[in-house]
């Protein structure tokens, strides 16, 4: 197994990736740096670390090898001890360890030692920028000067009386074109860094549920990412109806109608049609009463419950299956919502109102129970 490949791929949306029983991976934001003395533009990029002392397990790079190996929880960790294993034995041996774009490892006097691989650049933010080299304003115009001179030298053989004219011109020349394309180029960068932050600062307040849920995920980032269904609640209560009397007008419409008719649907609001026994006489209409007549408003607008305490999400099943049955034996309704990108989600329980949801969220924390809420 390819473990290497999973740690860049970690280490390069998270800050920290853990292998257990061997080390973890610390990463940092590195700023973007201006070298003026070898007239080089670095872009921002991630300064990676190794500690060995970290060593218990998260359960990040575990999970994220489960989703693609496709094997259960367990046997990833089976699969990242083997692979720890023969690199101790590598280590004891003197050898040195590639861990992809990330660096190498190796052992100095009994110490792990790690050194960054700087051909690579893990920081997504920094995804399509180069190394970049200027020439300076200074050393532009002392070099165009030289040619001037050289020039002005040649000419003052044939032509001395038009050498100063000739300096002239292009000194000035010389020194107003680097000013103008420099300040240009701040232009561009002004520009280029101002329209991400005008239009992030639209899009995560109006078009995310950043505002409903508290969270922020990479996909919120993702202006192409598939939104979620929004939830629809019924405007409509629950009727009740009763003692319906019915009315002289329908007595009217029954006279009217075809002896062989047996029913007729009385319309008694724009939402509610009365079945009416025209078999019955004038008389029993009259005394007829509808008692406890309930529309079905149930069966067709069936709240849903949209508000989820997420309280872990699995790569087994049997493991999301455990905690459920534990939530169960203290009280709670948990269930398992869903199953996405390999992941089980167990819900401590769902509501179908989000003031609800926030209030029951409160009580947990005072149980010691950690949950996150979900809209869905």
């Amino acid at each position: 197994m390819n473990l290497s490949k999973y740690i860049v791929d970690l280490l390069v949306k998270n800050n920290c990736v853990i292998v257990p029983d061997f080390g973890g991976f610390i990463a940092n934001y590195n700023p973007a740096i201006i070298d003026e003395l070898r007239h080089k533009i670095y872009p921002p990029s991630k300064r990676i670390l190794f500690n060995p002392n970290l060593l218990s397990n998260d359960g990040l790079l575990a999970n994220y090898v489960s989703t693609q190996v496709g094997h259960s929880y367990s046997d990833s960790l089976g699969l990242i001890d083997e692979v720890v294993a023969e690199w101790k034995v590598k280590l004891n041996n003197g050898e040195r360890i590639s861990i992809g774009e990330v660096g190498f490892i190796y052992e100095v006097d009994h110490k792990i030692q790690f050194e960054q691989d700087r051909e690579f650049n893990l920081y997504l933010g920094a995804y399509g920028l180069s190394i970049v080299s200027f020439v300076s304003h200074t050393d532009k115009s002392d070099e165009a000067i030289a040619l001037d001179k050289n020039e002005s030298r040649i000419k003052i053989e044939a032509v001395a009386h038009t050498v100063d004219l000739t300096e002239k011109k292009k000194e000035a020349v010389v020194v107003s074109l680097p000013n103008k394309r420099k300040s240009n180029r701040w232009k561009y960068l002004a520009v280029a860094s101002i329209l991400p932050i005008l239009f992030y600062s639209y899009w995560i307040p109006m078009e995310t549920h950043y505002l409903n849920s508290g969270n922020i995920q990479m996909a919120d980032f993702n202006p192409l990412q598939k939104k979620a269904d929004k939830i629809y609640n019924t405007r409509f209560e629950k009727n009740q109806i009763n003692d319906v009397k019915i009315e002289s007008n329908l007595l009217d419409k029954a006279e009217i109608l075809a002896s062989n008719v047996a029913f007729y649907n009385y319309q008694f609001s724009d939402e509610l049609y009365i079945p009416v026994d025209l078999k019955l006489n004038s008389t029993q209409l009259d005394k007829t009463k509808f008692v406890n007549s309930e529309p079905n408003v149930n069966s067709e607008t069936k709240t849903e419950k949209h508000f989820h305490l997420i309280a872990g999400c699995f790569g087994s099943k049997s493991n999301a299956d455990g905690l459920v049955k534990d939530l169960k034996s203290k009280g709670y309704l948990s269930t398992i919502i869903d199953e996405k990108n390999g992941l089980y989600r167990v819900a401590v329980q769902s509501f179908e109102l989000k003031n609800n949801a926030v209030d029951f969220k409160s009580k947990l924390k005072t149980s010691s129970i950690s949950s996150w809420l979900l809209i869905k």
